[in-house]
């Protein structure tokens, strides 16, 4: 008996500390007859969310910069120039709900879950998409609720990875 419950609290000791926030990728655009990229015209990013709050908003500001960092390196690391002249435009649009730290850590069993969404699309001069991904996060527990700065940039990080995988 004993051995179970302590069993028990470490489980759940591990599911409090670890930050429930893993990240699923997928293509929702298969690049289909996509040509070797040389320059891209622009990287534009944009930054959503539910919660209006100046704080929240100034990470929000702190994620667009974080992405737009993320992608220029990715590009530059695939000898990818940007160029008013390039072929093709890469959009990045990161949705935020920022949930509440409280209620995941007092109520727990997803209430105050926060949410991050990062989707990528390459498209062409005439605005068609011709390769997208989607990477999702969700955070619903983790110690004292969650740290939702570590899975935005988790989220980032691997969303960027995905989209330049397949370029």
């Amino acid at each position: 008996m004993v051995n179970f419950l302590q069993a028990v609290a470490i489980s759940t000791a591990a599911l409090m500390l670890s930050a429930c926030g893993r990240v699923h990728s997928r293509v929702t655009t298969q690049p289909d007859e996509l040509v070797i990229i040389k320059q891209v015209s622009s990287v534009s990013v944009k930054v959503t969310s539910e919660e209006q709050d100046q704080d929240l908003l100034e990470l929000n500001e702190q994620w667009k910069n974080m992405a737009t960092d993320e992608l220029r390196s990715m590009l530059s690391a695939k000898r990818i120039a940007s160029s008013d002249d390039g072929d093709v435009i890469v959009e990045c649009l990161i949705e935020v709900v920022y949930g509440s730290r409280a209620l995941r850590y007092f109520v727990g069993f997803g209430a105050g879950t926060g949410h991050f969404r990062v989707a990528i699309e390459l498209k062409d001069r005439e605005g068609k998409v011709r390769y997208s991904t989607l990477s999702e996060a969700d955070l619903s527990v983790g110690a004292f609720g969650g740290s939702m700065d570590k899975v935005a940039k988790k989220s980032i990080k691997a969303a960027v990875k995905e989209f330049g995988s397949r370029l």
